[in-house]
């Protein structure tokens, strides 16, 4: 499977890769949930009375996706 990184018909030698990247899809998996739990804090935030950037349907949505996403990484 290509990386989102990489161009049509390139590869990259194994030594490489493993080199470069390493453990680094272990250590994403590990920090998702934070990542998750920090974007609801910022969906909260921007939708406050004093910030009011994001309407209250639009945080609606975002919460009850963001919420899929963390029982997915939860499971």
């Amino acid at each position: 499977m290509a990386k989102l990184w990489q161009k049509e018909n390139q590869s990259t030698d194994a030594k490489i890769e493993k080199f470069t990247i390493g453990n680094d899809p272990e250590y994403d998996l590990l920090l998702a949930r934070y990542d998750v739990i920090g974007s609801l804090a910022h969906i909260k935030m921007l939708s406050s009375d004093s910030v009011n950037l994001l309407s209250q349907s639009d945080q609606a949505t975002l919460e009850k996706e963001l919420k899929k996403i963390l029982v997915g990484i939860e499971a």
